[in-house]
C-alpha cells in the first residue's frame, strides 16, 4: 500500500525534464520543426523549465521572475 502511494506521489512530481517534452509535444504538434530546431528548442525548454523549478525549490519564484523567465525562452526559440 506504501508503496503505491509513494509511486503515485513520485508520479505527480514535475521535473524540468518532463515539463520541457510536454512543451516540445505542443511545438511538434502545431509547427513543422527541422531536426535542428527540434534539437536547439528542447535545450532552450529545458533550460528554461530548470530555471523556473530551480527558482521555486528556493523559494524565489514569483510572477515577475516567471513572466521574466518565460519571455527570455519565447525570445530564444522564435530566433530560432
Amino acid at each position: 500500500m506504501i508503496l503505491l502511494v509513494s509511486q503515485a506521489i513520485a508520479a505527480q512530481i514535475k521535473t524540468a525534464e518532463k515539463i520541457a517534452a510536454k512543451k516540445m509535444e505542443k511545438l511538434e504538434s502545431a509547427l513543422e520543426l527541422s531536426a535542428n530546431q527540434k534539437v536547439a528548442i528542447s535545450i532552450i525548454a529545458l533550460s528554461a523549465s530548470t530555471q523556473i523549478l530551480e527558482h521555486k525549490n528556493v523559494g524565489t519564484l514569483d510572477q515577475e521572475t516567471r513572466h521574466t523567465l518565460r519571455v527570455e525562452e519565447h525570445t530564444q526559440i522564435r530566433a530560432v
